[in-house]
């Protein structure tokens, strides 16, 4: 790893090349003095790491440490570096999840997966190069516009649940961190899933790193059964997790909002958030009834495959929102649901006019009797 310093005696800039145990001093090649390193000396922009990557700019953090857009000295290719915090690489943990992460961006292949392209350490250093794209984050949406309309979060969610389809039938795949700092919106407007670092495999694979009881995960997104820390977890409560992520982008706020983790998890697992319509008027009954199906508390009540959550989102966004599920057409079963439930007050309504239909043809009967 090569890292610029400043010569304090004649200001020339010294490419400090670092290898292994932390370096104490350079000497520098204009005026030939030796000076002391600082302590702190480490990944800023200009930094070279790996095979040739000059770190151009932070853009972002990750749950393991900070995100650079960088160039490759030798192609000029831009890509995205993920660098596992030097306060975390004496963590065992966080090493084996970032080398987790690793793997299995290295193994998934899809259009809308932020895909990878070579990862390792340098100095004691570990890093991950991925594809980078001109966009930001959908938290930067969010924050920059608080809100986004409502045919761009279905698109977003119909994008993100087929990458989910798509490494739940690969790998049967869990990701457990989904939240706005993980999706990616290019300056196309099409939305890229990334932040895997804390997934788990339903199948029992070296991917799981969570102890029995302990809770993994982004407490604002997390579903009740993964705030249980429920050992037969499946893409349901991930799907719970997008339904969060939704209600944030339509609303501009979290369905559960608690400054203690302990109550707002609670929260998860026990309240009914308000249906996204009640907190904002511009949202179809259809896309509305959507979300409130993906919040369901018991994982039964919510989509029972990702197929049939992508297939209600094309057909909320085709018909303008006339057509969803809710939450009352499930009761387990696993059924779509595809038309919206009749309320109490319209299924007396069909019952009178039954009953005043009966009337008048038995009264004409009658008549022409």
């Amino acid at each position: 790893m090569i890292v610029p310093y400043t010569c304090p005696d004649c200001s020339n800039v010294i490419q400090v090349e670092l290898k292994g145990l932390r370096q104490k001093s350079a000497t520098c090649p204009s005026c030939g003095k030796e000076t002391a390193l600082p302590d702190d000396l480490g990944i800023c922009p200009g930094v070279i790491i790996g095979n040739g990557y000059k770190l151009d700019r932070k853009i972002g953090e990750s749950h393991l440490g900070d995100i650079f857009v960088a160039n490759k000295e030798d192609t000029g290719q831009m890509v995205r570096i993920e660098i596992l915090s030097g306060s975390v690489t004496s963590d065992e943990e966080s090493v084996t999840r970032f080398l987790q992460e690793i793997e299995l961006m290295s193994s998934l292949k899809h259009d809308n997966l932020l895909s990878a392209i070579e990862a390792g350490q340098d100095s004691d250093t570990y890093f991950l190069v991925t594809a980078y794209e001109t966009g930001s984050s959908l938290q930067e949406t969010l924050q920059n516009q608080q809100t986004v309309g409502e045919k761009d979060a279905l698109q977003y969610l119909i994008t993100i649940a087929e990458v989910l389809h798509y490494t739940w039938n690969e790998r049967k795949l869990l990701h457990r961190d989904l939240k706005p700092q993980n999706i990616f919106i290019t300056k196309n407007n099409v939305a890229k899933l990334t932040g895997f670092g804390i997934a788990k495999s339903s199948e029992g694979q070296s991917l799981g790193l969570t102890g029995v009881g302990f809770t993994i995960g982004t407490p604002e997104y997390m579903s009740p059964e993964q705030i249980r820390a429920s050992e037969d977890l499946d893409f349901r409560s991930d799907l719970y997790a997008l339904g969060v992520v939704m209600y944030e982008a339509l609303v501009g706020e979290l369905p559960f909002v608690e400054d203690a983790p302990i109550l707002l998890m609670q929260k998860h697992m026990d309240e009914i958030p308000v249906p996204v319509k009640e907190r904002n008027s511009a949202i179809s009954d259809g896309c509305s009834a959507l979300i409130d199906k993906m919040l369901a508390k018991n994982p039964e009540d919510r989509y029972q495959s990702w197929q049939e959550l992508i297939d209600e989102a094309k057909n909320v966004l085709a018909t303008g929102g006339k057509s969803a599920a809710t939450p009352s057409d499930n009761s387990g079963s696993g059924a779509s649901g595809a038309g919206v439930s009749k309320s109490p007050g319209a299924m007396i309504g069909i019952a009178v006019a039954v009953v005043v239909f009966v009337i008048i043809i038995l009264l004409v009967i009658k008549g022409s009797g």
